[in-house]
């Protein structure tokens, strides 16, 4: 699994990012962190895009290349309905094969435009509890980017999906 987020973006998107990879880790699945600005190209595999609405705009790439790595990418929504921003994601997730939202707003908020959005109810990881972590750097700090050979999915429903409630 590959979760990206906008290099330039919001410290909060990166550490969900950063959590999604985590919990990915601690299910047994491999993933990580995809913080260069590269886009999704990989349609085999399972993309996770955190805050589209930040990383295709931050990521300067032109129109078409946004529509094709839309297309294989899964977007997890952040913003809230009625603001520009929300807007902006839900133009960005039409074309997504699945879309999550990490508040229950906006998934209601996705299926009134027509998106089969899901609701990602994020959990804690050991990295969210600073009684178990061996420093004080947020989350993001843990989880530098690590850019490899593209991983091919797992067998079974993507880990993302298997907790959505």
């Amino acid at each position: 699994m590959n979760v990206f987020v906008a290099a330039r973006g919001n410290d909060f998107m990166a550490d969900i990012a950063a959590w999604l990879v985590e919990a990915a880790a601690l299910a047994g699945h491999r993933s990580q962190l995809v913080r260069d600005g590269s886009l999704p190209t990989d349609a085999a595999a399972i993309n996770l895009v955190v805050a589209p609405h930040e990383f295709y705009v931050l990521s300067d790439a032109d129109d078409a290349a946004i529509d094709a790595a839309a297309q294989c990418s899964i977007p997890v929504c952040t913003e809230q309905p009625g603001t520009s921003w929300f807007d902006m994601t839900v133009l960005l997730s039409r074309a997504s094969p699945m879309v999550l939202d990490i508040n229950t707003h906006g998934v209601a908020a996705l299926q009134a435009e027509g998106i089969e959005a899901q609701h990602l109810r994020l959990g804690g990881v050991p990295s969210m509890d600073r009684r178990s972590a061996p420093s004080t750097s947020p989350p993001s700090a843990h989880h530098q980017p690590t850019i490899s050979p593209p991983i091919s999915p797992p067998t079974g429903p993507p880990m993302c999906c298997s907790s959505v409630a």
